[in-house]
This record gives structure tokens, C-alpha cells and sequence, in this order.
């Protein structure tokens, strides 16, 4: 299996505990791209580094970890593939989601960033 190299920002404490031992805790916001999970920048520490910057996270010591990340069952979005998987996955929730009367997660800007980038993007997990 192939190995990324990756950067996951985050707060001084936070990479102390992970450098430490401890594991990585998944987000669970809504606006999480693809749910609920622990997010990284491949190969690219310093957007990493601009992510934990940035003033909404709150991170008194903005701080970066690396991971060499061993991929497995990966999407990737890179190749045609990927993007189609992702059309069709993006298809049937549509359908699954209006067949049982729940409505769809619509993305939105957050009141302090209205230049139009939708950067909120809400995700709705149906069982």
C-alpha cells in the first residue's frame, strides 16, 4: 500500500497529546466535508498550518502534526473514478433523502466570511 505524507492543524496541546500517543479524535461538526472523521493536507504543511490559523478555530498556539498515512480503501478524487463514485454517491442520497421526507443539508456562509464561498458545508448521515 502506498504512504501519504500529511499535515493535520490543530491546537499546541492537541499535537502535544497526539505526538504523546494518543489518538486522533474525529471531528463530528455538520460542516465536515465528508463527515465526520480526522481531516489532513496531503503534502502540504503549510496550508495545514493556515487551516489552524485561521481566527474561527479559536487555537490559542495554531500548531501542525505530520503522519505518514498508510491509504487502504481510499477515495480518491484525483482520478476520473473517484469523481464519478462521488456523483453517484451524491445521486442516491438526493434520492434516499426526498424518498424519505428529509431535507437535503444546504451549504452557507458563516456570518463572518459572506464573500460567497459556501465554506459551511452541512452533512446529513441517513441510517
Amino acid at each position: 500500500m502506498p504512504l501519504v505524507l500529511a499535515y493535520h492543524g490543530c491546537d499546541f496541546e492537541t499535537a502535544l497529546k497526539l505526538l504523546g500517543g494518543s489518538s486522533f479524535q474525529p471531528s463530528t461538526q455538520d460542516y465536515d466535508w465528508l463527515g465526520s472523521g480526522s481531516y489532513f493536507w496531503e503534502s502540504d504543511v503549510v496550508r495545514a498550518y493556515q487551516w489552524a490559523t485561521e481566527p474561527r478555530r479559536g487555537f490559542k498556539s495554531p500548531s501542525v502534526v505530520g503522519a505518514a498515512i498508510e491509504l487502504g480503501n481510499c477515495l480518491d478524487l484525483t482520478t476520473q473514478s473517484g469523481i464519478t463514485a462521488v456523483k453517484f454517491a451524491y445521486d442516491a442520497f438526493i434520492l434516499t433523502a426526498e424518498g424519505g421526507g428529509t431535507p437535503v443539508p444546504k451549504n452557507v456562509n458563516p456570518a463572518e466570511a459572506p464573500r460567497g464561498d459556501k465554506v459551511l458545508r452541512a452533512f446529513l448521515l441517513l441510517l
